[in-house]
């Protein structure tokens, strides 16, 4: 019996946190190209909720400058993920600013796919920085 044998199981090449990572950037991206639809349509959360006119476009922008964030996140995870957290203060800010009716809710559902995302991208980024 070979008592020197690692004991830990053997890893296949895929590193589970980065694709995570990237699945919940994914996700965060679709959402957000989801809400910014809704924002050019005038459905949900838009100014039905409450919202004034020309604070709907400030948030469609500021969903845009996520996104663009999470797609820099797929390349380089810390300025992405910095990006991303950016983000979701700003449209954390316009959002409970902006929503009289329904402005913890509207906050949340707007900011939380960015902070998520910005979040996970930045602890990717810690976990590989040599």
């Amino acid at each position: 019996m070979n008592h020197n044998r690692s004991v830990t199981p053997s890893h296949n090449g895929i590193d589970e946190v980065r694709f995570f990572t990237r699945a919940v950037s994914t996700l965060a991206m679709v959402t957000a190209v989801l809400y910014m639809r809704a924002i050019v349509v005038g459905g949900f959360l838009s100014s039905s909720a409450g919202a004034l006119v020309p604070m709907r476009w400030a948030l469609f922008g500021l969903l845009l400058f996520g996104v663009v964030g999470l797609l820099i996140g797929w390349r380089w995870e810390g300025p992405g993920g910095a990006i991303a957290l950016l983000a979701a203060v700003a449209i954390t800010i316009v959002t409970f600013l902006t929503f009289v009716d329904i402005r913890l809710l509207a906050t949340f559902v707007y900011a939380s796919p960015f902070y998520i995302a910005g979040g996970l991208l930045l602890a990717d980024w810690r976990k590989h920085r040599p």
